[in-house]
């Protein structure tokens, strides 16, 4: 039963119709009132003016998935456009039905439809006469998040699929009362193509609203949960790891008392070592002290060193002098031995003794390197060396040296002048 619709002047109309402008002035007569704006859009350019009203917004074009063009076919019967090719219900219904050409129009993209859409007054009154194409256009309204802005739907479709990819009546209205739009007309006078008014349920919508909200708190509430039950795992894992660390602060503050007690100790002995190096440095002081005076003893000692250096150097050019003398008294010494070799062995008797005598001024000299204060004892043997006495010989013989002799000889002659 038709039910007659009114329209304020505050609302808007949208219509997607594709009969021909006669089926569109049907329309607007049905629904009366007068709109503040009219928004058509249909597959081809209106060809009569009058037939709407002034400020209505007329485009070309098919709402659909994205921007671009689609392929409409044009039939036999007066009006029939369609999308898709008609199935044999079509055929069963219209035996005679043929196509009888073809043309392209563009395709509108959702963005473009919903901001066409957005600046409408509310309430939006959406007129859908799209014979098999009436799911793409309601799914392309969708998409536009243009449903949320219509208040009453008018939808003219087949009583079953009558073309490839359509929906039956009974189809578009299961999905359009998924998105919370109710009946509140149906006109069945052709009961092959009912026309069917719909108003949103606005309580419905509201109730679907805050069931998904409800939804997404329960999500969200069983995530937290969830996380709550983590943590609270993580809290008592945390609870155990405290207890564990407790047992072990008090073994750590045990260990710190003990070793503030060492430190108590360490600090006694550091204490001792304290007056034990004070007394070190008392000591250290006169030990230092006595390093002074030890160094100005070495210094005056060293003095005295160098001067006795500066006495052995003038000794040793004594012993220089003394052993030239000697060897000088040598020289001496071989001629007399030469002249006293009488015979081979009273020579060889004469070159041991010389050889002792030799020895005993090496060892005479030996002594004056290290003896100075005896150096006036070995001027006199050697003394005695050059001036030796008569040697007697074990064969009861005397050897003179050329020294008596001379001195023998001198007295001689002072006795014989004094004579």
């Amino acid at each position: 039963m038709q039910q007659p619709l009114s329209l304020s002047e505050t609302g808007s109309l949208v219509a997607v119709v594709w009969t021909g402008t006669k089926r569109l002035i049907w329309h607007r007569q049905q629904i009366g009132g007068r709109p503040s704006g009219i928004l058509i859009l249909a597959p081809e350019p209106r060809r009569e003016p009058s037939t709407t009203e002034a400020g209505t917004d007329w485009i070309v074009g098919l709402p659909g998935k994205a921007a671009g063009e689609s392929e409409l076919i044009r039939h036999s019967l007066l009006g029939l456009v369609s999308l898709r090719p008609a199935l044999p219900a079509l055929y069963d219904l219209f035996p005679a039905l043929q196509e009888i050409g073809r043309f392209t129009t563009p395709t509108i993209a959702p963005d473009d439809l919903g901001r066409r859409i957005a600046g409408l007054a509310q309430p939006v009154l959406l007129i859908v006469d799209t014979p098999g194409a009436e799911r793409d256009v309601l799914e392309a309204f969708e998409a536009a998040q243009g449903l949320e802005r219509i208040g009453i739907i008018r939808l003219r479709c087949g009583a079953e699929p009558f073309f490839e990819g359509a929906w039956s009546c009974e189809e578009a209205l299961a999905w359009l009362s998924a998105r919370h739009f109710r009946v509140i007309a149906r006109n069945d006078v052709d009961p092959e193509w009912p026309e069917i008014t719909l108003e949103v349920d606005f309580q419905g919508r509201r109730i679907a609203s805050l069931e998904d909200a409800f939804a997404q708190r329960d999500a969200a509430l069983t995530e937290t949960r969830k996380g709550l039950a983590g943590l609270q795992a993580e809290v008592e894992a945390l609870r155990g790891e405290v207890a564990g660390r407790t047992a072990r602060l008090t073994e750590v503050e045990g260990a710190l008392a003990q070793r503030e007690a060492d430190l108590g100790g360490a600090r006694d002995a550091l204490a001792q070592c304290d007056a034990a190096l004070t007394e070190t440095r008392k000591g250290l002081a006169g030990l230092q002290a006595e390093a002074e005076a030890l160094r100005g003893e070495v210094a005056s000692r060293t003095a005295r060193l160098t001067e006795v250096e500066a006495a052995l150097a003038q000794r040793d050019a004594t012993l220089t002098e003394t052993r030239k003398g000697l060897d000088d008294c040598k020289a001496d010494l071989s001629v007399t031995l030469r002249m006293q070799m009488l015979t081979q062995a009273d020579l060889r008797d004469l070159q041991e003794r010389y050889r002792e005598a030799d020895r005993q001024r090496q060892a005479q000299a030996d002594l004056l390197q290290k003896l100075a204060p005896r150096l006036q004892m070995v001027r006199h043997q050697l003394t005695q060396v050059m001036d030796p006495p008569p040697l007697e010989l074990p064969n009861g013989r005397i050897i003179i040296s050329t020294s008596h002799k001379k001195k023998k000889r001198n007295a001689g002659s002072k006795a014989e002048r004094k004579s």
